[in-house]
């Protein structure tokens, strides 16, 4: 819910969610896309098939990116991959796709593993077949270094060996050619020529030696031009300055260095905003504000802040969001998250963890979202107790005369919200994703 212009409460949904919870926390920093995290993570559909796509891009390049792709529901058989460019023509003329490989225990889940050969704007597309046909969608990936691997103990140990035998080997063929290449067959060199033997063999040692000592210099110079373009993103310090009326959140952007091209002030804006800022409360992590900073000057942005006044209005679940929310969590995909944790780890079950996870926030919500669970023919606002809620408080405002900024995560849930503010007779006006953007500014003023 968002802040009013009058002192009211802030309404926070009560999700008792205990152990699944405390499950989804330690998979947060990777379950969200690129909060902290390199992995791509894409929800669409392939024509008729509702798919979770999971990539995790390879840290080096080339490199192997490793892909997840899970189906909303049991209808696909058949899922291929393939990496192409973005643009260019190689967009055009794609390899031929790999076959994702279904898992044996779960037959909504498909895992492959694709090279990426170049730094740069990469997609993967992900074909999925069925009985309802064919459809496709493509995932767009970042390419780019961000590390090197170094060489397993083991590894170099077992080669320093091999390079020490092929050193020995160079050295006693070269001592033999000159000390018996010339000799004839049953014939015992003589000592001048064992000691010119010796001679030539010290020298190649202390020529191979060399030679070695020179590629490691090389190998060294290659691997610190490599290191130049491992990918360093732009670094951000936050400072707050005091003001009668209130702070001011200056942001400041600097480069580390990574290309000699980029510039703090190379940005193009988003939403007519160059910035795109999500304030998290910690430790709880139980709000988040998203703000649009200005720009002041190159690198240098600002953000005046109110005076905080915050309320926090925990809302119960209604009879029916309650009893939905215990189906979920005696349901064969809750109890699978827990297999599969102790199966593969959190990392690997954190798709069906945020499957689940997103079931009960729709519940959390109102339950005409979980369609799969939600039986009703009719969306009334007393099933839901955020509606209930919003409800008392919207009566608060009118009889006020003051007006509200409401902010929902969710377009589906704004549209039930649009659809009890018709039948209420509020005026209001909604601004999403699908506003289009010269209409934005408006709406704003």
């Amino acid at each position: 819910m968002g802040r009013l212009d009058a002192a009211r409460p802030q309404v926070i949904p009560d999700n008792p969610m205990s152990r699944l919870l405390s499950v989804f926390l330690l998979a947060a920093a990777s379950a969200f896309a690129h909060v902290g995290s390199p992995d791509v993570f894409y929800e669409g559909l392939a024509g008729p098939y509702h798919l979770l796509v999971t990539i995790r891009a390879p840290s080096v390049i080339p490199g192997v990116a490793e892909i997840e792709v899970r189906s909303a529901a049991n209808d696909v058989d058949v899922v291929h991959i393939v990496p192409t460019p973005l643009t260019g023509p190689g967009a055009k003329f794609a390899p031929v796709p790999d076959l994702a490989q279904r898992s044996k225990d779960d037959p909504q889940f498909f895992t492959g593993s694709l090279w990426m050969m170049t730094s740069g704007s990469w997609q993967v597309r992900v074909t999925a077949e069925g009985a309802k046909g064919k459809g496709q969608l493509s995932v767009p990936v970042p390419a780019l270094s961000s590390s090197t691997k170094g060489m397993d103990a083991p590894i170099g140990i077992v080669l320093a060996a091999l390079g020490l035998l092929l050193l020995a080997g160079a050295v006693s063929i070269v001592g033999a050619g000159v000390r018996e290449g010339q000799l004839e067959p049953g014939l015992t060199p003589d000592p001048a020529r064992v000691r010119r033997s010796r001679w030539v063999m010290a020298l190649t040692a202390v020529f191979v030696l060399a030679l070695a000592g020179l590629g490691g210099l090389w190998w060294k110079s290659e691997a610190g031009e490599y290191d130049k373009h491992i990918f360093k993103p732009l670094q951000m310090s936050a400072t707050l300055d005091s003001r009668e009326n209130g702070e001011r959140l200056m942001l400041r952007l600097t480069d580390p260095g990574w290309a000699r091209w980029r510039k703090v002030d190379d940005l193009v804006p988003d939403h007519n905003h160059l910035m795109h800022l999500y304030v998290i409360g910690l430790p709880e992590m139980d709000r988040v504000w998203h703000l649009h900073p200005d720009r002041v000057e190159a690198g240098l942005f600002a953000k005046d802040l109110p005076p905080k006044i915050l309320v926090d209005q925990k809302v119960e679940l209604s009879a029916l969001q309650v009893d939905l929310y215990k189906r979920v969590l005696a349901s064969a995909d809750y109890r699978r998250v827990f297999e599969e944790i102790d199966a593969k780890g959190v990392q690997r079950a954190k798709v069906l963890i945020l499957k689940v996870f997103t079931t009960l926030r729709a519940i959390c919500n109102h339950p005409a979202l979980a369609k799969e669970e939600y039986q009703g023919t009719a969306v009334n606002y007393d099933d839901s107790g955020k509606l209930e809620c919003l409800k008392e408080l919207m009566e608060e405002i009118a009889d006020g005369e003051h007006r509200a900024l409401l902010f929902c995560q969710s377009t589906k849930m704004l549209d039930i919200i649009e659809g009890f503010f018709r039948q209420w007779r509020y005026n209001f006006l909604r601004l999403d994703g699908d506003t289009p953007p010269p209409l934005r500014p408006e709406l704003v003023r």
